[in-house]
């Protein structure tokens, strides 16, 4: 299980990394959104993420149900942030340039050298691989593809898809639960 690669004795990445590959895995989200999150796009309660449009692939404002394993990654990223990055505004901080998250090229550097730990030296992938794993796996167990690609946030070029107004909050969170509750079997 990719989970325990985390873990590994090999695995030398930095906890800030580590946390945000999970935040990738747990959300669904793109790794420069992942990257990227701020305290303020968080509703009180860590229950929803909300991505600005100016972050999104698509442009358009992005709602991501938190799960509760996504809520102590956050609460983990927060409490690992080194002291010159404690008042931060990014959940995932850089320990080398405090105030400005982590980057994408360090998570895929992060990855790429530790993939012996993620048994993937044979089959080599790269952050944005999570997704298709939050898709591929959230379809085995369940979740209905509308509400993975909503989740997504992939633009919905379906007609119908005009007309369709409802933003899918309750079937999102739902989905996010059980795929929280199938990680959180698998660790």
């Amino acid at each position: 299980m990719f989970w325990r690669g985390f873990v590994h004795p090999e695995n030398k990445m930095g906890p800030t990394i580590k946390l945000a590959l999970k935040g990738i895995l747990l959300t669904g989200q793109r790794p420069s959104e992942i990257c990227s999150m701020e305290l303020a796009e968080l509703d009180e309660k860590m229950e929803w993420w909300t991505i600005p449009g100016s972050k999104t692939k698509n442009g358009r404002q992005h709602r991501v149900p938190i799960n509760e394993l996504m809520q102590e990654v956050i609460k983990q990223a927060i409490a690992a942030r080194p002291d010159g990055a404690k008042d931060s505004d990014f959940v995932f901080s850089s320990i080398r340039k405090f105030g400005e998250p982590v980057t994408r090229d360090g998570l895929s550097r992060g990855f790429r050298q530790n993939l012996k730990s993620f048994d993937l030296s044979e089959n080599p992938a790269t952050p944005h691989d999570l997704r298709r794993t939050f898709t591929t796996e959230g379809g085995r167990i369940g979740i209905p593809r509308e509400h993975r690609k909503r989740i997504l946030n992939h633009i919905d070029n379906d007609v119908t898809a005009v007309y369709d107004l409802y933003e899918y909050d309750s079937e999102k969170s739902y989905a996010m639960e059980k795929w929280g509750q199938h990680i959180q079997s698998l660790i």
